[in-house]
């Protein structure tokens, strides 16, 4: 059953304007600059930096950059495959003026196994700093970094063919495999990125572990200390693509499968293995479903996104307090201003941001924001109006007639209207889907506004 959650206790009078809290900043519109992107976007000042998995000069992915209100997209890098590689797959790495890098193909002639590269952020400089040829992994993912110390993984090869966890030096030298993946000890196959603590790793496998449905395992960065932290059985979600993130020595991540729904959860357990708890079972139109990317996390709020399902099944974002208590979704893609998200978002003060695979002019992906506020100016005033509510009702109670009602939801959407002209009424929640809303009631001489959530 739905409840309303009056999310300012006291009663406002505003001047009103919504703002929608979604933006496309950036539709692709030409393969030429780059297509479909698959990753997640990294910032630097001002600027925004990514890649793209296809288009381009050759057809293999390029690097962008974009300001952070949209303006100014630039392609910096064209990838042709045997020279330096193709089909970006995860996040840039910034330091300083450098751009650090992974493509999950291209690179020497007779393997096609990937490479990794530096290039700086003018697009000038270009190196490729490492061919992968089997034995030392296949198809790296991303990179994380520590000091001039580059560590990542590549989804197969290494002597076992489950895939291995490596590290570099910035200048090319050093590579070293840390690990060998062999599928029941430690997992197998992993598709997301290393998140680094301290001097520890933290990651999951896809395959793998006591269930073949995957793990979570963490390692010190010179190699020792390797553990299983929890083998996935399906009930308690399975098969992760996606990132674990740490935070106060606990890790929150999300699987692909598994789960009530076979659709993905969200879960958080402690570093050290103890206390698993599943926060939420995804559930198609409800919430989107199959999740591939990681968590951001701002004040106990979880923040993520999934590639599919919803309304449109074009994928959502949503947030998740930490304790798993309310879900809600912010937004739903319509596969025309963005669909499928297979990457993760980006946090940058109250702005997320990120990239879809699909939408836009020529439906090759868009680079969008979405503003964690309302952007609704609102003065706090002496209360005229009373507001309570039931399970599934919104009661208004006003010293003035009530001359009308809208509610409007995240996008500035009026999703109900009505001219009551009485001192009281209400509105039912019936067919109001879980979210924000602003609720704004006009009487006689003054209007009021209040956020209120449905869940």
């Amino acid at each position: 059953m739905k409840k309303l959650n009056l999310l300012l206790a006291t009663f406002l009078l505003i001047n009103f304007s919504v703002h929608s809290q979604y933006s496309v900043l950036k539709a692709l519109a030409n393969e030429y600059y780059g297509a479909h992107p698959y990753n997640t976007l990294s910032i630097s000042g001002d600027s925004l930096y990514g890649m793209t998995l296809e288009g381009g000069d050759n057809g293999y992915g390029t690097i962008f950059k974009v300001n952070i209100n949209g303006s100014g997209y630039t392609k910096i890098f064209d990838f042709d495959s045997i020279n330096n590689g193709s089909f970006p797959h995860g996040s840039l790495i910034i330091s300083g003026n450098i751009l650090f890098g992974a493509t999950t193909h291209g690179g020497a002639a007779s393997d096609d196994f990937g490479t990794i590269f530096k290039i700086n952020k003018s697009g000038t400089g270009y190196t490729k700093l490492f061919d992968f040829s089997g034995a030392n992994g296949e198809y790296p993912i991303s990179l994380v970094l520590s000091g001039s110390t580059l560590y990542g993984m590549a989804n197969s090869g290494g002597t076992n063919g489950y895939g291995v966890i490596y590290k570099i030096n910035t200048d090319g030298s050093g590579f070293a495999k840390i690990l060998d993946f062999d599928s029941i000890n430690n997992g197998s196959y992993p598709c997301g990125d290393l998140f680094l603590s301290g001097t520890i790793l933290y990651g999951m496998t896809a395959g793998g572990g006591d269930n073949d449905l995957g793990t979570i395992f963490k390692i010190n960065t010179n190699g020792s200390g390797f553990s299983k932290i929890l083998d996935f059985d399906d009930a308690n979600g399975g098969n992760p693509f996606g990132t674990p993130i740490v935070s106060n020595n606990i890790l929150f991540g999300m699987t692909m499968y598994g789960g009530v729904n076979d659709e993905g959860v969200i879960f958080k357990i402690n570093n050290d293995g103890s206390s698993y708890k599943k926060l939420y079972d995804f559930n198609n139109t409800v919430s989107g479903q199959y999740p591939e990317g990681a968590l951001v996390i701002s004040d106990s709020i979880l923040y993520g996104m999934n590639p599919s399902g919803g309304a449109n099944d074009c994928g959502v974002i949503f947030k998740i307090d930490t304790g798993g208590t309310v879900f809600s979704k912010l937004h739903e893609f319509d596969c025309t201003n963005g669909g499928v998200s297979y990457g993760s978002l980006l946090m940058s003060g109250s702005d997320l941001y990120g990239m879809t695979f699909y939408g836009g002019t020529d439906d090759i992906g868009v680079i969008f924001k979405y503003a964690i506020s309302t952007g609704v100016k609102e003065i706090l005033q002496n209360a005229e109006m009373k507001i309570t509510q039931s399970a599934s009702d919104v009661f208004i109670e006003s010293k003035e007639l009530i001359k009308n009602i809208n509610v409007y939801d995240i996008n500035g959407k009026l999703c109900f209207y009505s001219e009551p002209d009485e001192s009281s009424t209400k509105i039912s929640l019936t067919g109001f889907s879980n979210g924000v809303y602003v609720l704004k009631v006009q009487s006689s001489n003054n209007v009021f506004q209040k956020k209120i959530e449905v869940f």
